[in-house]
């Protein structure tokens, strides 16, 4: 039974959707990294939880983020509540509406040779 060439192109974004998703968790393993962009409707505060959480216990990792508003292009206030951060998430404090883009690495210790 031969593929349709819509069923061939279903199997083949699923494909390339496993092959980002090993990727961007081989990325998490090695190196530490996190990124997202959360659209936040109001000033104040709010919990962004990682798309791979860090291992348990684990907060001495670093945030870096922008927060501007999306038509202008405008920055935006903000601050990391370092106070608040768990393996799972962290949380950042807004002055204004607003698309906020972060990342976040874990410092990673190599063993003396």
């Amino acid at each position: 039974m031969a593929l349709t060439p819509a069923q061939l192109l279903t199997l083949v974004e699923a494909t390339v959707d496993k092959e980002q998703a090993w990727e961007e968790a081989l990325i998490l393993e090695k190196l530490g990294f996190n990124w997202g962009v959360e659209d936040f409707v109001a000033a104040g505060e709010y919990t962004i939880t990682f798309p791979q959480p860090y291992a348990s216990g684990v907060t001495d990792y670093e945030v870096w983020g922008k927060g501007f508003i999306i038509l202008t292009g405008s920055d935006v206030g903000f601050k990391i509540l370092d106070a608040n951060k768990t393996n799972v998430s962290f949380k950042v404090w807004v002055s204004e509406a607003c698309r906020f883009v972060w990342k976040s690495t874990e410092p990673k210790t190599s063993v003396p040779l």
